[in-house]
């Protein structure tokens, strides 16, 4: 009986890497209205309401989903279905200073059916027919980025 789930493990794995990229778990101010004590917020097998925060970036877990944040929207994903390259786009994007940074990823998200090949997206294409340089090199800048923390993701296994 004292075996985990797969969704068990992917979720805690999960919350490690955002732990360990700099991420605070805030679930303790983030849901003050739902008491958590200390050994429940301690235990990330808990099946609970979470939330992360790196900057002014946050991902909130509500019970069985993450939702990651493009520009404006939240997006729910399970966590058994995140997938490394999805958590290293994550992390990334918690490194950019505003919404509006994010734009050019929520016009990516809206060109494919899953939120695990935005990663192969950005990798392989412009969000925008035309871009000025500044948009490109942002762009570019994830091309360097990415794959370094996809691998920082990967080695979490």
């Amino acid at each position: 009986m004292g075996r985990k789930t797969n969704e068990v493990k992917a979720k805690e794995r999960f919350f490690r890497i955002l732990l360990s990229a700099g991420f605070t778990d805030i679930t303790k101010n983030f849901y003050k209205e739902k008491g958590y004590s200390e050994e429940v917020l301690a235990n990330y097998s808990e099946v609970i309401k979470r939330a992360f925060q790196k900057g002014k970036y946050i991902i909130n877990c509500d019970y069985g989903v993450a939702r990651i944040l493009f520009d404006w929207s939240r997006e729910p994903i399970g966590f058994e279905r995140i997938s490394d390259k999805l958590i290293a786009l994550t992390i990334y994007l918690s490194t950019l200073k505003s919404k509006s940074s994010r734009t050019k990823f929520e016009v990516y998200r809206n060109s494919v059916k899953d939120l695990n090949d935005i990663y192969d997206a950005v990798m392989t294409s412009y969000p925008y027919r035309r871009m000025s340089k500044v948009q490109k090199d942002s762009i570019e800048d994830a091309r360097t980025q990415l794959p370094k923390l996809l691998e920082f993701v990967e080695s979490f296994s």
